[in-house]
């Protein structure tokens, strides 16, 4: 029986002289809720694996981690957004890379898909411009809000020379699910959900766990919209959110045409940054 190994990584350090704390890490709640669904699907519980360097390091070289401890059929279950881009664009709300072997494989997994990932703006592989619905194509590239909870829309841009507008109607913001068959040939597979901040990504992963639980069924990338409704001040469980509206945007399922990820030393960012404040037509690369 193949094994799904959760991967984590720390929560922010105040004090980076301070190594992290094993259980102190992100979006648990996110990774309890699709591992559940994935043993019923068949998988049996591997192995926590915690994506991060020592807390000295400093080093530009990524830090290895062992892999192979993981077999082909494994799956790595990531809940969180990837920060490819977080030092470039220095959001207010950033996570910190963990600079390790398995990250860099990770980001590689998402390039054919997502060419910029940072807190505040996210834009698609040209590869996944094309296909998203043509009613949503000014999803290609978006910004988020910062303040407060659920990262909304900010402003959209559709890549088409028009430039960026600003989002307008209810509050909704951005989903996204990961899944390739193999991280590298004979490696396990990977399948990572998640939203633009916490709360989202834990919404996310409740409902791929019950209702849209045929997403996980292939490998493929989705994004979707979710329409952001609002927590009770007496919430106790998730079901608050079983009746929030969720429209998928793009459900592209991998062919040969999206070859097995291969390690590199470094993502390809943009040619131009995107400042947080006044966002600016990025060219595609």
């Amino acid at each position: 029986m193949h094994r799904v190994h959760p991967v984590s990584y720390p929560l922010a350090r105040h004090d980076r002289n301070r190594p992290p704390k094993l259980h102190q890490r992100r979006d648990l709640c996110a990774l309890h809720e699709l591992e559940l669904a994935l043993l019923e699907l068949g998988f049996r519980h591997g192995e926590p694996i915690f994506n991060q360097s020592p807390a000295e390091r400093t080093s530009d070289e990524a830090f290895e981690i062992d892999l192979s401890r993981f077999a082909a059929g494994d799956l790595l279950l990531q809940c969180m957004r990837p920060p490819m881009n977080d030092l470039d664009e220095g959001p207010k709300r950033k996570i910190e890379p963990a600079n390790t072997n398995l990250e860099r494989f990770f980001f590689r997994a998402f390039e054919p898909c997502i060419a910029w990932s940072a807190r505040s703006h996210l834009r698609l592989a040209p590869a996944m411009q094309a296909r998203i619905r043509l009613e949503y194509q000014d999803r290609r590239e978006m910004s988020f809000q910062q303040k407060g909870w659920g990262a909304p829309y900010h402003e959209l841009n559709a890549l088409e020379g028009h430039g960026w507008r600003r989002h307008k109607g209810p509050r909704r913001t951005a989903l996204f699910l990961l899944h390739v068959a193999a991280l590298w040939p004979g490696g396990p597979g990977y399948l990572c959900a998640f939203g633009m901040d916490g709360c989202t990504t834990c919404v996310w992963s409740y409902r791929l766990a019950r209702d849209l639980r045929h997403l996980l069924a292939r490998p493929g990338f989705v994004m979707a919209e979710l329409e952001l409704g609002q927590i009770p001040e007496d919430v106790t469980d998730l079901r608050f959110c079983l009746d929030w509206k969720i429209e998928p945007l793009l459900v592209h399922e991998f062919t040969s045409e999206i070859p097995p990820s291969q390690p590199q030393s470094t993502p390809t960012p943009p040619r131009a940054k995107r400042t947080p404040r006044k966002p600016a037509l990025v060219p595609q690369g």
